[in-house]
């Protein structure tokens, strides 16, 4: 079966909230950059919720983001998407030295 997915970013710490009609739940967070996957902007309240919710925590990078600025509105095109499955957030987790929060 597939995924169920809600838009959640207005009143949660992450951007999607997807489930299974099985009950298995995924909170995923969505950043998009125009250089690498290698590095993005986590705020606090996006570290603190995967680093307590690991297992259903899921980091969804697009990176290589082409934006146009000669058009109005401003428009971003492409990009490759970068799956950090669940446990991103876990202490001891290869990489986890590189997951704190920048921002507020």
């Amino acid at each position: 079966m597939g995924w169920s997915v809600q838009d959640v970013y207005k009143w949660k710490s992450y951007d999607l909230a997807a489930s299974r009609e099985s009950g298995e739940e995924r909170q995923i967070e969505v950043k998009g950059t125009t250089g690498g996957p290698e590095s993005v902007l986590l705020t606090t309240n996006e570290v603190a919720w995967a680093r307590s919710h690991p297992t259903q925590s899921v980091l969804a990078v697009v990176h290589g983001i082409a934006v146009d600025r000669e058009e109005s509105p401003v428009s971003a095109v492409g990009g490759t998407l970068h799956l950090i499955r669940a446990e991103f957030g876990r202490v001891g987790w290869p990489g986890a030295e590189h997951c704190y929060p920048v921002a507020g």
